[in-house]
């Protein structure tokens, strides 16, 4: 190949290669955020008021705290509670709908409940105040049909996942990962859609 050729050659294969990695980051969502202690994150409850009935309770009561979610920024959200999501086991499935998450999961959340008289203890938050999940989240709204203590009752659960583009974008200690749902990347397991139904709506922030 001569000199002649060789220049607008070499220009012509970067920009094809140019246009190709741009379209390869066209699907990358660039509100992703890698902060720690934020939506997505490990968490525990420390003291009285993490647990009911030995259920674990997202969001705590009396003096309990949460560990691990310092950096989560309330401003602005109203309706949702500061929660840390744990693991409720398949055992205790008559008092609560399971879930997974076992290295905990901060989150911004409320749940709704309606029928049993056990309600109560599984609502918290205002589901229809919180319309909106901070910058780099998606909120995943379900409402479902679940009994309690064989009670039947009516649960409408609003949480605000951490967006992501890959795994690694995940807490893989706690078994997250990067799932897609109508068009969103978000971090979470598989496992907690088991009980939501098919009546689940996803919004990006």
């Amino acid at each position: 190949m001569t000199k002649k050729y060789a220049l607008p050659l070499i220009l012509l294969a970067t920009s094809l290669c140019f246009a190709a990695c741009s379209d390869d980051d066209d699907d990358k969502d660039s509100s992703v955020r890698t902060i720690d202690k934020w939506i997505g994150s490990p968490c525990t409850c420390e003291g009285e008021g993490c647990e009911m009935m030995d259920i674990p309770l997202p969001a705590p009561v009396l003096n309990a705290t949460i560990k691990g979610c310092e950096n989560i920024d309330m401003t602005g959200v109203e309706g949702g509670k500061l929660a840390c999501l744990r693991t409720i086991a398949a055992s205790q499935a008559n008092v609560a709908p399971p879930t997974y998450f076992p290295k905990g999961y901060c989150t911004i959340s409320a749940v709704g409940c309606d029928g049993s008289i056990f309600c109560g203890a599984a609502s918290y938050g205002d589901v229809d105040k919180l319309t909106k999940c901070p910058s780099g989240s998606v909120m995943i709204e379900s409402k479902f049909d679940y009994p309690i203590a064989e009670s039947p009752s009516v649960i409408v659960n609003k949480t605000c996942a951490k967006a992501c583009n890959s795994n690694a974008d995940c807490n893989g200690d706690g078994e997250m990962s990067c799932i897609k749902r109508n068009g969103y990347k978000f971090c979470y397991n598989e496992q907690n859609f088991e009980f939501m139904g098919d009546d689940i709506k996803y919004t990006k922030f």
